[in-house]
């Protein structure tokens, strides 16, 4: 939405928009396409830290919610500036702020709203200008949900760790129910959920990039990005389509790809290609073929000598089939269909 500012004399018309907007934008809130905007106070204002994300002026503060809407932001600051000519409203925006009482001080002439858009991911919260890892909360399809935020600073990016392995203190070896819902917790080890992870990656007009990333116990590292990761619904098994190898070490790329278009297998449901049971072999639910290359949910063991054959924590082009590694991670990005 441009920002406007012009020279003339204000019509009579539009003054009269102008005093029903204010009469409209009253204590109780106000919806702007869709997005819910709460009334924080009169004659307030935001002081001091933290930046705005974006200031502006413009002919009318509809401009300030609807810029909003564009950038995310949520908090609104907007004051009407007395001209000789025109009317002209200056507006600050800005991310989240968790101690907003803080920040309140006395300001006549200033208003402010909160806007109570959600974040769907963590590339959201990133944009607002969160940079460290963490444990943050998302809200998609009616709920909220905390979610570990891998963030990266660099290429200034946000990724919602959908899997995370790091000690060893939650069970993979679980049943359907386990991995359909979800389990373990954002903080340590956990599974976002196949219902969920299927939900985040088949919104329309969005395309889901994959980060997979691990270490070994020697400090190694490596990763590998896809474009397109997506997974079906539950009746179609959950099934999986990994999406084109991206970026990253291309090294390891066809190892994932190798999971492509396959379904998702626990212990007592075996959608596999194979005669064997996987997923029981294995000790955890996947996206198996014939059996694995690569095994994010398999058993973790701390020490490399005590690491079993196949059933460990391990990606085969990166360290081998008999290596264990110390940490395993899958996270998404969601972007606007480019």
């Amino acid at each position: 939405f441009a920002e406007i500012n012009f020279k003339g004399k204000q019509s009579f018309f539009t003054m009269l928009i102008t005093l029903l907007y204010l009469l409209t934008f009253n204590s109780q809130g106000i919806e702007c396409g869709l997005v819910p905007f709460r009334f924080v106070g009169r004659n307030v204002e935001i002081s001091g830290q933290p930046i705005p994300m974006h200031e502006m002026e413009s002919t009318h503060f509809d401009f300030c919610f609807r810029k909003c809407i564009v950038i995310k932001c949520h908090y609104i600051e907007y004051e009407k500036l007395m001209t000789t000519s025109t009317d002209v409203w200056s507006c600050k925006l800005y991310g989240l702020i968790r101690s907003i009482s803080d920040h309140l001080v006395s300001k006549l002439g200033s208003i402010l709203y909160n806007a109570e858009q959600p974040y769907i991911d963590c590339d959201d919260w990133f944009k607002s200008d969160y940079k460290n890892s963490g444990v943050y909360e998302i809200t998609f399809n009616g709920k909220q949900r905390d979610v570990y935020c891998t963030m990266d600073d660099v290429n200034s990016e946000g990724w919602t760790v959908i899997q995370k392995r790091i000690d060893g203190s939650v069970d993979f070896n679980q049943y359907w129910s386990g991995y359909k819902t979800g389990f373990g917790e954002p903080e340590s080890e956990y599974w976002l959920g196949n219902d969920d992870i299927h939900f985040l990656t088949s919104m329309q007009n969005r395309t889901v990039y994959l980060k997979i990333s691990a270490t070994s116990f020697e400090g190694e590292s490596t990763h590998v990005v896809y474009k397109g990761f997506t997974v079906e619904n539950e009746e179609n098994k959950y099934k999986l389509h990994t999406g084109n190898f991206f970026s990253g070490n291309s090294q390891h790329k066809d190892n994932f790809l190798r999971h492509n278009n396959m379904y998702f297998s626990t212990q007592e449901f075996d959608n596999d290609m194979g005669t064997d049971n996987c997923a029981a072999d294995r000790l955890a639910g996947f996206w198996y073929f014939y059996c694995a290359v690569i095994t994010p949910n398999g058993k973790y063991y701390s020490n490399q000598s005590d690491c079993v054959y196949k059933r460990s924590l391990h990606w085969y082009d990166f360290k081998g089939r008999d290596y264990c590694l110390k940490t395993f991670e899958m996270a998404i990005r969601i972007a606007n269909n480019e």
